[in-house]
């Protein structure tokens, strides 16, 4: 949406598809990102919803990134476990 665009989810979702080929590219697994219409949290602009894990937000792109990277290691030690 025009909030997410104007906060900078361009960067957001350029950072997502370099994530996604190092993953493959180091054996890490495969990560399915897709992009979307509005998800109507507007005030939390950009924000990325990760499937296993809810929202990620922040501020700027460098605490979004934090909140994915958390996301995709949560995941990851979860996985591992099993």
């Amino acid at each position: 949406g025009d909030s997410c665009k104007a906060r900078g989810s361009k960067a957001v979702w350029n950072w997502l598809r370099e994530e996604q080929s190092n993953r493959d590219a180091r054996g890490q697994g495969s990560m399915l990102i897709a992009q979307t219409t509005c998800l109507g949290r507007c005030h939390l602009a950009p924000i990325v919803q990760v499937v296993s894990g809810g929202y990620c937000t922040g501020r700027n792109e460098a605490e979004i990134v934090s909140a994915i990277q958390h996301q995709l290691e949560k995941r990851r030690r979860t996985v591992d476990a099993l």
